[in-house]
């Protein structure tokens, strides 16, 4: 028996959904890895950002939008670009660069899709970064001078936003 067109469809896009809810489940679990690492030892660790890009860049591949997968890698980190080049200014470190290095391929990963987006984006990672800081100054006496993890509050932004 011949399968009909509308079968094949059914059978390939089952398959997809399978094959691309195990790379997210890789993508999840390599997030809070670079969450919990940066927390703890408060810094990204540079396995996890190629594992990122790779991801990014294949998921780019297979749905045909490698144009829009660079494009957020260049467009996503530019505020914290910013943020970073000010550290001279206030001669004092605001941001690491392995912040900037995650949100690029985040970026990546979320494509571009217009300036809107980006800016709903830092929107809501400011919130979180603010309500979590006044937190951690509030109910655990933390200094504002100390150093708090910026890679979980991006990674928090990204899953609550992503797909």
């Amino acid at each position: 028996m011949q399968k009909s067109i509308q079968q094949v469809k059914h059978m390939q896009m089952k398959k997809y959904i399978q094959d691309s809810m195990g790379y997210s489940l890789l993508l999840y679990i390599m997030l809070f890895i670079i969450a919990y690492y940066d927390y703890k030892k408060k810094i990204i660790i540079d396995k996890g950002i190629v594992f990122l890009f790779i991801y990014g860049f294949i998921e780019s591949i297979n749905s045909n939008d490698l144009e829009n997968y660079f494009l957020g890698m260049c467009t996503y980190p530019f505020i914290l670009l910013t943020i970073y080049s000010m550290e001279d200014y206030f001669e004092k470190q605001l941001i690491g660069f392995g912040d900037i290095k995650l949100m690029m391929v985040l970026g990546g990963i979320i494509k571009y899709h217009g300036i809107y987006d980006i800016l709903i984006f830092y929107q809501i990672l400011f919130i979180i970064s603010g309500v979590y800081v006044t937190i951690m100054i509030v109910l655990f006496k933390n200094k504002k001078t100390d150093y708090i993890a910026f890679g979980p509050l991006i990674i928090i932004t990204f899953m609550s936003l992503w797909r």
